[in-house]
C-alpha cells in the first residue's frame, strides 16, 4: 500500500466517524465537526504526499494545504470556500472557551458535506 493510501483510510475513517456522531443515538456534535476537519486535512496531505512523496507540512491549515495542492493542480482552487468553513474545527470544538458557539446539527452536516466533497475530489484526482 502506498503512503498517501494509507492518509487515505485515515481521512476515511474520521468521515464516517463525523457521520456516525451526528446520528440521533448520539449527536456528538462537537466530535463530528473536529473529525470532519480531520479528513480534510488528512485527504489534502494524501494528495500532497501522492504528487511529491514526501511527508506533508506539519499544519492543520486547510487553507494553506489547499495552496500546496494548487501548485500541481489548479482546480484546488475550487475547494478554498469549503476548507475554510471546516477550518475553524481544528481546534474551536475541542475546548470550552466563551468566543465559542457550539454548533447545531444542521450546521454539522453542512460542514460534514464539505469533508466529503473534498474527500471525493482528491480521490478523483489521485485516480487520474
Amino acid at each position: 500500500m502506498h503512503e498517501h493510501e494509507k492518509w487515505l483510510l485515515y481521512a476515511l475513517e474520521d468521515l464516517n466517524m463525523a457521520k456516525l456522531a451526528i446520528l440521533p443515538n448520539y449527536m456528538m456534535v462537537r466530535s463530528a465537526l473536529y473529525h470532519a476537519q480531520q479528513c480534510a486535512e488528512k485527504t489534502l496531505k494524501a494528495y500532497i504526499i501522492c504528487r511529491t512523496k514526501k511527508l506533508p507540512p506539519r499544519t492543520h491549515d486547510l487553507s494553506g494545504l489547499i495552496t500546496v495542492c494548487a501548485t500541481f493542480d489548479n482546480d484546488f482552487i475550487d475547494l478554498c470556500k469549503d476548507a475554510e468553513d471546516i477550518n475553524p474545527f481544528s481546534t474551536a470544538t475541542r475546548y470550552p472557551e466563551d468566543a465559542y458557539m457550539y454548533p447545531d446539527v444542521n450546521h454539522a452536516h453542512i460542514i460534514i458535506e464539505k469533508a466529503n466533497n473534498i474527500y471525493n475530489f482528491v480521490c478523483q484526482k489521485i485516480r487520474q
